[in-house]
């Protein structure tokens, strides 16, 4: 695999030995989306932690490479949090 890695995004150059390129990037996006919403869920500093999640949330599940996730939030709720 070769890649560059970029403040808000990634260009890979992939091959699957085993299965689909699906499958292996299923399996790559699954990693880092968990850690992501992890990091989210344990972070007692941040206090956007529930627009985060309710933001990565869609139909009971967290919605996070998915085309279109956050932009499927039609109404944004109002709310205040620290700057730090």
């Amino acid at each position: 695999m070769h890649g560059v890695i970029m403040s808000n995004h990634i260009h890979l150059i992939v091959r699957s030995k085993q299965g689909t390129l699906s499958d292996t990037i299923r399996d790559f996006k699954k990693f880092p989306a968990g850690k992501v919403v992890e990091a989210i869920k344990n972070n007692k500093q941040d206090s956007r932690k529930s627009w985060l999640l309710w933001l990565l949330q869609k139909e009971d599940k967290i919605c996070f490479w998915q085309p279109g996730c956050i932009m499927a939030k039609k109404s944004l709720p109002s709310i205040s949090y620290k700057v730090k």
